[in-house]
C-alpha cells in the first residue's frame, strides 16, 4: 500500500481517504516517519519500530527535511481527521508527534512545499502526480465495489474529486460518530 498524495495540502489528502484508509494512512506514515530518521541515526523510544526494507515515502522524507515535514503534517492531518470521524485518538499519533518535532528541530530553514513527490507504484504516470494518485485511490474504491464492498466517510464526506466522477460512494450515517 502507499501513502496517497491526492493534493499537494496535507489535510486535503487525510480528507480525502475512506475511514480504512485514514486507519491505515495513519500507521504506514508513522512508520516512513520512523524510518526516514532512523536513516539520519535518529532514533527513540516514541518512534517505533522502523522499517528495515524501507518504502518510497521512507526514502523521499529522508532525503529533505521539507519532504520529512510534509510528510510530518500529513500524519498530524491523519490524527485530525480520525479523531475527526471516530472520536479517539489513533494508536501512532504519539509517534507521529514526535517525528514532527524532531523534524522542526532539525530543519534549519523555513518550510516550504516540496517540488518533488514519490510517484505512485501504479497507475498513470505521464499525469500530475496528485491526478496520478486520485486515479490509483479511485481504481482502488472501484474494485471494492465490484466486490460488494464499499468505501465509507464516517462524519464526513466524500471528496469532491471522488464525487464528481460519478463513482459510487458511500458515506457511512451509522458510524460511531453521527
Amino acid at each position: 500500500m502507499s501513502i496517497f498524495v491526492t493534493d499537494e495540502d496535507p489535510r486535503e489528502c487525510a480528507e480525502a481517504l475512506a475511514d480504512q484508509h485514514v486507519r491505515s494512512q495513519l500507521s504506514k506514515t508513522a512508520r516512513a516517519l520512523t524510518t526516514a530518521l532512523y536513516r539520519r541515526s535518529i532514533t527513540g523510544p516514541l518512534l517505533g519500530r522502523p522499517d528495515k526494507r524501507g518504502s518510497r515515502f521512507a526514502d523521499w522524507a529522508a532525503e529533505d527535511w521539507n519532504h520529512f515535514q510534509w510528510l510530518a503534517f500529513h500524519g498530524m492531518a491523519l490524527i485530525e481527521e480520525h479523531e475527526y470521524r471516530f472520536d479517539k485518538s489513533h494508536k501512532d499519533a504519539a509517534g507521529v508527534f514526535a517525528a514532527g518535532q524532531i523534524g522542526y528541530l532539525m530543519m534549519d530553514e523555513v518550510f516550504s512545499t516540496p517540488t518533488e513527490w514519490p510517484l505512485p507504484s501504479h497507475g498513470d504516470e505521464s499525469s500530475c502526480v496528485f491526478d496520478a494518485y486520485q486515479n490509483v485511490l479511485r481504481d482502488k474504491y472501484e474494485k471494492w465495489g465490484e466486490a460488494g464492498r464499499f468505501a465509507s466517510w464516517t462524519n464526513a464526506y466524500p471528496p469532491e474529486w471522488l464525487a464528481s466522477t460519478g463513482q459510487v460512494v458511500h458515506l457511512d450515517t451509522e458510524g460511531p460518530c453521527s
